[in-house]
């Protein structure tokens, strides 16, 4: 400003003139005089004045919010609250992060079971997608637990119970059937035709609380690993919907041949047909005692509680058959800690 001034008076040129020779708008010249008039800053900062921050009543705030899994309900309210103060894009990741640790804490509050006996126990659940043509596609999938081991799915609409019942009578001649076999209540899960292969074979079923799929968590993590590689194929080759039957066998023998931590290092198929060598194997008859024991299990408990409704009957069988495979070293139970420490960078002193 100074030096325009000097050589305005030293040229008499006009202010408009002199702009366009250095290259500087003549609006942004006008502006600073005008606000050097007024005894305002030449330049001032960008952005709204901000208030100095509640942080308190700010935590506070996010941390009353009901957190979902995958969203937080009333995360909108938040930032007219405190618009003064700090940015929106500050608000939302604060809501993200305090929603992170929210779910975190929840996991870690969980009883975490280690499945420790390959071939053993199985689950099944089935997986629907509505994004890949006119009608919904459903698999249906089954995986041992132990070793993450996933078969070869069903794949089409949503199968019946007997087609189930067939795929299943399929697993169990082609492989050793498993003591205990988990699913959830869905109706073609738990027909006629699946007990009755499940009766033929001996395989104890251990069903899920209802609308509780952390029951049966394994099977919906390997869900999700499923439907992750079929995003990723389906991005590199958008023509992968036309094969789809093909693309199941090659995602489910991938999935079974990478390296796992939690297998220490081994991969799904290495630890199921090597490990399932290691386990006993159960004959008709020691399948009947292991049910038997079951159930003097649930006698036992029974006696404790009294006359007991239909849900809690189904809540002590599961616990009958947790303690039954606890104690023959099928399960390794782990308990949550007392403290579970979790620093969010949105809490440290920089924020």
């Amino acid at each position: 400003m100074n030096g325009l001034e000097q050589v305005k008076q030293a040229t008499h040129d006009s202010c408009r003139g002199l702009c366009l020779q250095q290259g500087l708008p003549y609006s942004s010249l006008m502006r600073w005089r005008g606000r050097r008039r007024r005894g305002l800053p030449l330049v001032s900062p960008r952005g709204p004045v901000r208030l100095p921050l509640n942080a308190a009543g700010l935590w506070d705030r996010v941390r009353s919010l009901q957190h979902g899994r995958h969203r937080t309900f009333g995360a909108p309210s938040v930032y007219p609250a405190f618009r003064d103060q700090l940015a929106r894009r500050y608000v939302r990741a604060l809501v993200r992060s305090v929603r992170q640790e929210v779910n975190r804490a929840a996991t870690a509050a969980q009883r975490r079971i280690e499945w420790l006996a390959p071939g053993l126990v199985w689950s099944m659940d089935d997986l629907e997608r509505r994004d890949l043509g006119q009608d919904p596609v459903f698999w249906h999938q089954v995986q041992d637990l132990a070793s993450r081991y996933k078969f070869v799915p069903l794949m089409g609409r949503q199968p019946p119970s007997d087609e189930i019942a067939l795929h299943l009578r399929h697993l169990f001649h082609a492989n050793e059937p498993p003591l205990f076999l988990k699913r959830d209540n869905g109706g073609n899960l738990n027909g006629d035709e699946v007990n009755i292969v499940l009766d033929e074979h001996l395989v104890i079923p251990l069903n899920s609380p209802p609308r509780y799929p952390p029951y049966n968590g394994g099977i919906e993590v390997a869900q999700g690993e499923f439907q992750d590689a079929l995003v990723l194929r389906r991005a590199a080759d958008p023509t992968v919907v036309s094969h789809l039957p093909l693309m199941t066998e090659v995602i489910t023998h991938d999935l079974n041949h990478q390296g796992r931590p939690c297998l220490d290092g081994q991969c799904s198929c290495v630890r199921y047909f090597t490990g399932r060598l290691e386990q006993p194997k159960y004959n008709r008859a020691q399948r009947k005692e292991v049910y038997r024991e079951i159930l003097a299990l649930v006698d036992e408990m029974r006696v404790q509680l009294g006359e007991v409704d239909e849900r809690t009957a189904q809540a002590l069988w599961r616990r009958a058959v947790e303690t039954w495979m606890q104690a023959h070293g099928l399960i390794r139970i782990k308990e949550p800690s007392e403290c579970y420490p979790v620093f969010s960078k949105m809490r440290s002193h920089q924020f």
